[in-house]
């Protein structure tokens, strides 16, 4: 009986031993975190409007309206895509989707 009482006792003080180890640990980092606070920062880029007013040989891309210049971004027209995945070949063999 007295060895059954000491390996209860040996299990329960190991046990707490662990608990108050890991919430000593654990307590400031909680309280770091709180403290500055969640902060977030964005990923992502958006590209800059050309102003209205700034002449360019030729933008690399124009949107439908509300009209947007880039000098930087490049985008494609129905036709570039038409052209380049030779669409033309598929439309011959009928298919259309």
């Amino acid at each position: 009986m007295l060895v059954s009482q000491a390996r209860s006792i040996k299990s329960l003080l190991l046990a707490f031993t662990i608990i108050s180890g890991t919430l000593a640990l654990a307590l400031p980092a909680v309280e770091t975190v709180s403290s500055i606070g969640l902060q977030f920062v964005p990923l992502i880029a958006i590209a800059p409007d050309d102003p209205a007013g700034l002449t360019t040989t030729s933008p690399a891309c124009i949107s439908p309206a509300p009209v947007h210049t880039y000098a930087f971004f490049h985008c494609y027209t129905p036709s570039d895509i038409y052209a380049a995945y030779n669409i033309a070949k598929l439309h011959a063999q009928g298919i259309t989707r």
